[in-house]
């Protein structure tokens, strides 16, 4: 056996259909128990073994924490050094230090980028962030999407709150929300509306 934990299946309703198999931390001497999984030097924690496919993904990045259990390509991981994947599917942790939360088929690529959830969405620059949404890109340094469908900030340090089909390429532009509207000067700033 494994010492501290005690193993166990579980085919009972609710796992009759799918069971579920467990380690729970033990020692009768304490009331509670911290439980780690600790990789060794760089490795990483994983929710599936790399195996090049789809079923297990491609090698993780050093010290990546990816606990995405489904994809549809074997490049769906986090392979960037100290990425993280919290779940979701389909997503992407390439840059160092990158970091998505959940949804589906994100790609984080930059170097201290973080995507929160929706759906293909991209940060692409360094400290860039999308928040949520669906097909939303930061591809500006620092630049940040808040939500909505389509928004682009590709401008250094700029900012779209929401909305759908905006873009602000202007450095440290804004657009408050709205429809398709476009800030290419610098500190230029549109509230809303389209």
């Amino acid at each position: 056996g494994t010492t501290g934990w005690t193993p166990a299946q579980d085919t009972a309703a609710p796992n009759d259909v799918v069971p579920v198999s467990t380690f729970t931390a033990f020692n009768a001497a304490f009331v509670d128990i911290d439980a780690a999984i600790i990789p060794k030097g760089a490795g990483a924690v994983l929710a599936a073994q790399p195996n090049n496919a789809v079923s297990g993904g491609n090698k993780r990045g050093t010290n990546a924490v990816d606990l995405q259990t489904q994809r549809i390509t074997a490049a769906a991981v986090a392979s960037g050094s100290n990425s993280t994947i919290s779940g979701g599917y389909q997503n992407r942790a390439t840059g160092t230090y990158s970091q998505v939360s959940g949804g589906s088929s994100h790609l984080a690529s930059g170097n201290f980028t973080s995507i929160g959830g929706g759906s293909s969405n991209i940060a692409s620059a360094t400290y860039a962030g999308v928040a949520g949404g669906s097909l939303n890109t930061a591809s500006g340094l620092n630049s940040f999407v808040g939500n909505g469908t389509l928004n682009v900030a590709s401008g250094d340090y700029a900012s779209i709150n929401g909305g759908n089909a905006n873009a602000g390429s202007g450095f440290y532009s804004h657009i408050g929300g709205g429809l398709s509207n476009v800030v290419t000067s610098f500190y230029g700033d549109i509230g809303g509306g389209g």
